[in-house]
């Protein structure tokens, strides 16, 4: 997948990772017979909010320039 994450929080890569183990474990046992193709549809379900939370959290951190800040407060 391609995608921009700024690297506040430093979830771009992690959340990458995560991604595709999901994805994998799933391909896999649909692949080898051990699950129907509808676990496939429990890709997004489980993986966008991880991704909308990550987001949420680096623009908060993140000034009108995009750049970390220290004043802006993660309570989130």
């Amino acid at each position: 997948a391609a995608h921009q994450m700024p690297p506040w929080a430093g979830q771009g890569a992690n959340s990458g990772v995560a991604d595709a183990h999901n994805l994998a474990w799933k391909l896999a046992a649909v692949l080898q017979g051990r699950a129907g193709p509808g676990l496939l549809s429990t890709y997004d379900v489980e993986r966008l909010p991880v991704g909308r939370t990550a987001a949420e959290v680096s623009a908060a951190a993140a000034d009108e320039r995009g750049l970390i800040t220290m004043k802006k407060s993660l309570s989130l």
